[in-house]
């Protein structure tokens, strides 16, 4: 649909911007439907954990994965990042996405860390 089509196009500029002087490569795949009341602070959630990604892990590629109710965000750092999540601010993005309804998963472990918010 031409909605989740906007939200890709939204998501891919923002994000590509913020990893535009880096060295770090991005793949974006997949598509979703976001309700309009969820758009802002969706992206504001995922711009956040690139940036966090971009900081923190010493990593070469972000991917995120879109599918009807779940955003995955992965990257190929050195993960770790849940011990210290609160300086990274995930915890942040994870109580502002659990204001709006929606809830945040970490995975991380040496090979990389993974995010999955659901919708």
């Amino acid at each position: 649909s031409n909605k989740s089509k906007e939200f890709n196009q939204q998501l891919t500029e923002q994000v590509e911007a913020l990893l535009a002087s880096s060295e770090i490569s991005v793949e974006i795949d997949g598509q979703i439907s976001i309700k309009r009341e969820l758009k802002f602070e969706l992206l504001r959630a995922i711009k956040e954990l690139v940036l966090n990604a971009k900081r923190h892990a010493s990593c070469s590629l972000i991917s995120i994965h879109l599918t009807n109710n779940l955003i995955v965000i992965k990257d190929n750092g050195q993960g770790g990042v849940t011990k210290k999540n609160d300086s990274f601010g995930i915890d942040g993005v994870k109580e502002r996405l659990n204001l709006i309804g929606l809830t945040m998963q970490i995975d991380s472990n040496s090979s990389g860390t993974k995010i999955t918010i659901s919708i």
